[in-house]
């Protein structure tokens, strides 16, 4: 006889309802993407509430940038070593 755990009813109704306007990157196997519904499941309290969905918890709002900029240097108006006496002979 096959049982089915509490836990596994909770994470499936958990996936049901939070997890099923998500959106997961595609390349993802079906082994990656239960170990990120097992994780987000485990530390649901810190994405979501009961009065809240996944996501969307008052306060936490941030802001993901994937495009690194390059690092300008400010433009310098003088060597940053004076030449040294020893370098003239």
């Amino acid at each position: 006889m096959n049982k089915v755990s509490p836990v596994n009813l909770e994470l499936k109704k958990f996936k049901s309802e939070q997890l099923n306007e998500a959106e997961v990157i595609l390349h993802l196997t079906d082994k990656e993407e239960n170990e990120l519904s097992t994780l987000l499941y485990d530390h649901k309290e810190a994405f979501s509430s009961d009065k809240a969905p996944l996501g969307d918890i008052f306060g936490h709002e941030f802001e993901i940038s994937l495009k690194i900029d390059r690092p300008h240097l400010p433009l310098l108006r003088r060597p940053a070593y004076p030449e040294s006496p020893c370098a003239s002979y």
